[in-house]
C-alpha cells in the first residue's frame, strides 16, 4: 500500500530519490503541507468544516533568517560561478594543486553491457581528461598505458589481478583510474576493497557513459577527487570569522555511527567513523573507521 513507513534497506535508485526529495526548495514544502498534508491528516473542508475554519491562515508568510553565503576561493582568489545550487567550475584552479607522477586507468567491462569506448576513443578521453587534470592545476605526468577487462560478476577474481598489473608498484603508482560500464553497486564497493585492502592504490572511479562525453564540468568534479587524493587542497573558505580556528590552534572533528540497517544479520556490527582537520585551512580531513559492537553509541 503506498504511503506506508518502510523498514527494509533502500537500493541506490531509492536512496537518490529520497535524497532528492529531501532538498526540495521550501515553497515546495510549503505546498505539499498546505495541499497534500491536509488531505493526509484528515483535515479537508468537507470533513472537519469548524476545524478548518479555526485553523485558516495558519500557514503564513514569515520573514525568514538570512546568513550570507562563506566565500569558497580557489587559485588567485577566484570564486566560482554558483547558480541554482550548482558550482560552474570553468577557468578555475584548484587553491593547492597535487603532485601525480605515475598513474594509470582500468576499465571494467561488464558483460552484455555496451561499452562507451572502444581502445582508440578510451585513450583519447583519458588525454584530454590528463589536460583537464593539468588546467586545474594539477601536476600530473601522461598516464601509463592502462587495460580494459571483461567480468560477469563483481566478485570475478580477473578484477583483483587487473588492478594489481595496472598499479604495478603500489609505493611508485599514486593512483589508478577506474572506468565502469554503469553505476554498480557491488563492483564500485569491489574496487575500493581491492585497491584499499589488498593493492594499496587510490582509486578513483567514473561511469564511462557519461566520462565519454568530455564535459568539462565533469571533469572537473572527477580533478576534485584525484586532488584530495594527492594532499591537495581544492579550496579555502573565507575564514576571518572562524576565531579560534584562524589561530591554527584547534582541530575540527567529526564523529558519526552507523548502525546495521533492517534485514541485516543479528550480529551485524556498528561501523564508527571519525575525520578531522590538520590545519586552519580545512582543506584535508584524514579519516578513521572502526568496527564495534552491534547499536552501541559509544565509541
Amino acid at each position: 500500500m503506498p504511503g506506508q513507513n518502510s523498514q527494509s534497506k533502500l537500493d541506490p535508485a531509492q536512496t537518490q530519490q529520497m535524497i532528492r526529495f529531501a532538498v526540495r526548495k521550501p515553497w515546495e514544502n510549503a505546498n505539499s503541507i498546505t495541499q497534500e498534508g491536509v488531505r493526509t491528516v484528515g483535515l479537508l473542508p468537507q470533513a472537519n468544516v469548524n476545524l478548518v475554519r479555526s485553523l485558516s491562515g495558519a500557514v503564513m508568510a514569515n520573514r525568514s533568517m538570512h546568513a550570507d553565503a562563506v566565500r569558497i576561493r580557489y587559485k588567485q582568489d577566484k570564486s566560482p560561478f554558483v547558480r541554482g545550487g550548482s558550482w560552474n567550475m570553468q577557468d578555475i584552479k584548484f587553491n593547492t594543486g597535487g603532485t601525480l607522477r605515475n598513474w594509470s586507468y582500468l576499465m571494467i567491462s561488464m558483460g552484455g553491457l555496451p561499452d562507451a569506448f572502444d581502445q582508440a576513443s578510451l585513450q583519447s578521453t583519458v588525454a584530454q581528461f590528463h589536460k583537464a587534470l593539468q588546467d586545474m592545476g594539477i601536476t600530473a605526468a601522461a598516464p601509463t598505458p592502462g587495460s580494459r577487462i571483461v567480468v560477469n560478476t563483481p566478485d570475478n577474481t580477473r578484477i583483483e589481478t587487473a588492478l594489481k598489473n595496472v598499479a604495478g608498484d603500489p609505493r611508485q603508482t599514486r593512483l589508478v583510474l577506474i572506468i565502469i560500464t554503469t553505476v554498480n553497486t557491488l563492483l564500485y564497493n569491489r574496487v575500493k576493497h581491492i585497491g584499499d585492502v589488498k593493492v594499496g592504490v587510490h582509486t578513483v572511479c567514473v561511469v564511462g557513459s557519461k566520462f565519454a562525453k568530455s564535459q568539462p564540468q565533469y571533469f572537473a568534479n572527477v580533478a576534485l577527487k584525484f586532488n584530495l587524493k594527492l594532499g591537495g587542497i581544492n579550496q579555502l573558505v573565507d575564514n576571518t570569522r572562524f576565531g579560534i580556528i584562524n589561530e591554527d590552534k584547534t582541530m575540527v572533528v567529526g564523529i558519526d555511527v552507523t548502525h546495521p540497517s533492517p534485514g541485516s544479520a543479528s550480529n551485524a556490527p556498528s561501523v564508527t567513523g571519525m575525520v578531522a582537520s590538520v590545519d586552519k585551512w580545512l582543506g584535508q580531513w584524514p579519516a578513521d573507521l572502526r568496527i564495534q559492537e552491534s547499536r552501541r553509541e559509544m565509541m
